[in-house]
């Protein structure tokens, strides 16, 4: 039987639910995508299987439905990773065009001159790195590649990834770490 990747119910119930639930997205996500109608279920046109065949056959993500479910979804589930089905060619591309930009802003600074403190890749799903989980441990966030490029313009290195620097300790009696 269909089953609703949305709402986690199965068969005709999930597709009822999902329908009583997010209806208007739904039908917007069928005209677009299959120029299909709701109305076609009711007058008889459509059958269920149908209409779910139609419902998994919708884009991951970027539809009415998506943006209608992640509306109500946990804030620690919308910031974690997406499974890596949803790493499609078009997100790959820009991953690698924000990859080589970094790379571009980073060789006019002195540490690109020296080769080091070379910009971190985009994290991408499956590709693993020496020494870093399936996902990678080291890729930075837009706030940190944004940090980097601003520097980058101005002819300064940035490291997103270094320790911010400690307090300074004006009495002078914190250990120092030499011993």
């Amino acid at each position: 039987m269909a089953c609703s990747r949305r709402s986690g119910a199965g068969g005709i119930v999930g597709l009822v639910a999902l329908i009583e639930q997010h209806g208007e997205a739904l039908e917007a996500d069928l005209q677009r995508e299959y120029r299909r109608s709701l109305n076609e279920l009711a007058s008889g046109r459509m059958s269920f299987r149908i209409l779910g065949l139609l419902i998994k056959g919708l884009p991951g993500d970027g539809t009415a439905m998506w943006r209608a479910a992640r509306r109500n979804m946990p804030k620690d589930v919308k910031a974690s990773l997406p499974p890596d089905d949803f790493w499609t060619p078009d997100r790959d591309l820009l991953a690698t065009i924000i990859d080589e930009l970094a790379i571009l802003a980073w060789q006019p600074t002195k540490d690109g001159n020296n080769g080091r403190n070379a910009p971190k890749p985009i994290r991408r799903p499956g590709v693993k790195m020496p020494g870093e989980s399936k996902y990678g441990s080291d890729g930075i966030s837009v706030e940190e590649f944004e940090a980097v490029w601003s520097a980058a313009r101005d002819g300064e290195s940035v490291d997103p990834h270094a320790e911010p620097d400690a307090p300074e300790d004006p009495e002078g009696d914190a250990p120092s770490g030499e011993g």
